[in-house]
């Protein structure tokens, strides 16, 4: 028995000298082995989804160069060699169907992909950061997903005749300059990929060499994310094209744009983040430009606005260079930040808008002039911290001013006589309203009663009632039967409290309170 155990200890120590482990089982009749730098997998059917860090072998990654797969794993898990980062190899049997998201995540040093056409569906990140893989055999794959090859070093990507799914961020950021193959879901022309039988363009390739850019007679959408990331520096449309996509030319080199009259319909980020865009011209058949539609345009300077009726939430949001505007007439309404952040912008002229949403002018700290002589109404922090706007004159058409619209300082001059200043730097129609009230001070100590059972409960020391927290309480009261909301019926807030003595009886405040109850009547 002695010399059975000293043998198979001799066995194990002589494995262990060159780097052998013995199979190692994982889960779900899956196991491994490691052979000096090489893993490998066995078993039947699926791997489990691992969470990062997660798989089996994990601790070994750093010394594993190359990964085998061995016949009857059908599926890659989840993460399973994410951040291998020394595998240069990996080896797939023809059992191998689908590749699960981040399978292969930042494996920087893999350049041999060896898979056979029977893999159908690659996962979301599944090649993420894999910079040195050029080449990759995908003729059997049906789905791709979300940043499959974000990062990857493959340059050119075959369409195969069995792919009927691709995200449309399935090559974000990737290395791919051209595409070919195709099939009746997807088309090529001239290495940008089309659906709808040409009709959609739906993808440019993001490593693309074409600068000045043509988009083909006969397209009608731009699809979400076509162009994104690419370095096209020009765009031309024909007449065919209706409609942009989500994202369709964000963070591009675009120079300037012009959107032809046939667009009807922009989604949202548009244009977002082109930095090196001056100008921009807008047929005359879009109405609404979309939201945050060309925000991060830090180049922007100059914009005609075509047929715009509504500039959109946020359109030209943190374009800091743009300093002198004028809204045609044509454009009626300004949604909620569509200025923001603009610390470039010293004048605004908008002579048909009536509305100045919350945050439209949001940190334009430059901004010395704005004219808005039909203006009715303007919300809270429209013009917050426009800390060089020393005036502003609201013409007779102006209904109401919110008390936050305006930074303190500014001086504002109200030609409407019928309002009244209100709150800090507010204008607004205050009409005295006479209601006929019960008050029931005792309600007030039952509510008193449970806020402080709350507070004690929570380790806090009780309130006391005094005349201060009374009055406010029937003010309060007396006020929501008006307008029910945290603001007051004039606008302000109530926040205020006068310490005094505490009273111990309902009856002791009720005379206190006599002259208030007079006022609130």
């Amino acid at each position: 028995m002695k010399k059975a155990v000293s043998l198979l200890l001799s066995l194990i120590m002589a494995l262990s000298a060159v780097g052998v482990t013995s199979s190692v089982y994982a889960a779900d009749g899956v196991s491994y082995s490691i052979n000096s730098s090489v893993l490998t997998v066995t078993g039947s059917g699926a791997m489990e989804n691992y969470s990062y860090g997660k798989a089996p072998w994990y601790s070994s990654k750093s010394s594993i160069t190359k990964i085998v797969i061995n016949s009857g794993i059908t599926e890659i898990g989840k993460m399973a060699f994410a951040d291998f980062t020394k595998v240069t190899q990996v080896t797939l049997p023809a059992t191998v169907t689908k590749i699960g998201e981040a399978a292969f995540y930042n494996c920087t040093s893999l350049s041999s992909f060896s898979q056979s056409a029977s893999v159908k569906s690659i996962g979301a990140g599944t090649f993420y950061g894999c910079s040195n893989l050029t080449s990759l055999d995908c003729s059997g794959v049906e789905n791709l997903g979300d940043y499959a090859f974000q990062g990857c070093g493959v340059a050119n990507y075959t369409i195969s005749s069995k792919l009927t799914s691709i995200s449309s961020l399935a090559f974000f950021g990737s290395s791919i300059k051209t595409f070919a193959g195709g099939n009746n879901t997807y088309t090529i022309k001239n290495g940008n990929i089309f659906t709808d039988g040409g009709k959609t363009l739906f993808l440019v390739p993001p490593k693309t060499e074409i600068k000045a850019f043509s988009i083909p007679n006969g397209t009608v959408k731009i699809g979400k994310a076509a162009f994104a990331n690419t370095n096209i520096t020009s765009v031309s449309f024909p007449s065919s094209v209706n409609y942009l996509g989500e994202s369709a030319f964000q963070n591009t080199a675009l120079t300037s744009v012009t959107i032809p009259d046939s667009i009807t319909q922009a989604d949202d980020f548009t244009f977002y983040n082109c930095t090196a865009l001056k100008s921009v011209t807008f047929g005359k058949n879009l109405k609404e430009s979309s939201y945050q539609m060309f925000d991060g345009c830090t180049a922007l300077d100059t914009i005609n606005f075509g047929g715009l009726e509504t500039i959109g939430l946020q359109t030209f949001a943190y374009c800091k260079s743009l300093t002198d505007i004028t809204v045609p007439s044509t454009v009626k309404a300004i949604r909620v930040g569509a200025f923001g952040e603009c610390r470039g912008l010293k004048s605004i002229t908008a002579v048909s808008v009536t509305e100045i949403p919350y945050q439209t002018f949001w940190n334009c700290t430059k901004l010395e002039n704005a004219s808005f002589p039909n203006i009715k109404t303007i919300h809270r922090c429209a013009f917050y911290n426009c800390s060089s706007l020393k005036s502003f004159t609201a013409p007779e058409s102006t209904e109401f001013i919110d008390t936050d619209a305006f930074p303190a300082s500014t001086v504002i001059t109200c030609n409407n006589a019928k309002l009244s200043k209100y709150g800090k730097n507010g204008y607004r129609l205050i009409n005295k309203v006479k209601i006929n009230v019960s008050k029931k001070y005792a309600y007030a100590y039952e509510v008193l009663e449970l806020v402080n059972k709350e507070r004690k409960d929570n380790g806090l020391s009780p309130l006391v009632m005094n005349s201060s927290l009374l009055k406010t309480a029937m003010a309060r009261a007396c006020e929501t039967a008006i307008l029910f909301s945290h603001t007051r019926p004039d606008g302000t807030s109530f926040t205020r409290f006068i310490p005094v003595a505490p009273y111990e009886t309902p009856e002791a405040m009720e005379r206190l309170c006599a002259a208030y109850e007079q006022a609130c009547a």
